[in-house]
């Protein structure tokens, strides 16, 4: 019998990865939806900017937001206040890293 792979341990092994394309959000409350799913937010959350920062603010394991907003077509104002509010989350919190990546057509 061969040997089992390693397995990570402490922070690598609760590590998430999400990545968010400006484009593919039509609005807010889409994106809201999203993160709820994916960052397993609690059924009374808001689903606004200020409940936003409070969760990610309770977030307790390493977690990484890739940020790729879409400077050529910009059709989403609410996008930049978006990431400045997960900007400061990460400022804010050690569990959470933020990355940002500009998407070319």
């Amino acid at each position: 019998m061969g040997r089992e792979p390693e397995k990570p341990i402490g922070r690598e092994a609760a590590a998430r990865l999400v990545i968010i394309q400006e484009q593919d959000f039509v609005t807010a409350r889409q994106l809201h939806a999203f993160l709820a799913r994916e960052l397993g937010f609690p059924d009374y959350y808001g689903g606004n900017f200020a409940a936003l920062a409070d969760c990610l603010g309770d977030i307790d394991s390493t977690t990484r937001i890739v940020l790729m907003p879409d400077r050529d077509t910009r059709k989403a104002h609410w996008f930049d206040t978006f990431v400045r509010v997960i900007v400061r989350a990460a400022e804010d919190n050690p569990f959470l890293a933020v990355t940002r990546h500009v998407v070319k057509p």
